[in-house]
């Protein structure tokens, strides 16, 4: 008989979205850690995040720069 794990799930913090999508993934790494990071890109879905990240950036900077989020 298989055991159930017993591992407890740790879930996104709340904030965790809105400073990917405003500051990357390099400002995450420093706030909540690489492994963290990580865990939440996958449990968000990188795809999303980075899509996200994309259209504040054109927003943000216009039509073209959408870059690392460093201004031209």
């Amino acid at each position: 008989m298989k055991a159930y794990s017993t591992k407890i799930v740790r879930r996104v913090p709340d904030e965790f979205e809105a400073t990917y999508i405003k500051h990357g993934q390099a400002v995450c790494e420093q706030m909540f850690g690489k492994r963290a990071t990580t865990r939440c890109r996958f449990a968000i879905g990188a795809s999303k995040l980075k899509r996200a990240r994309r259209q504040h950036l054109e927003a943000v900077n216009g039509k073209g720069d959408a870059g690392q989020g460093v201004p031209a």
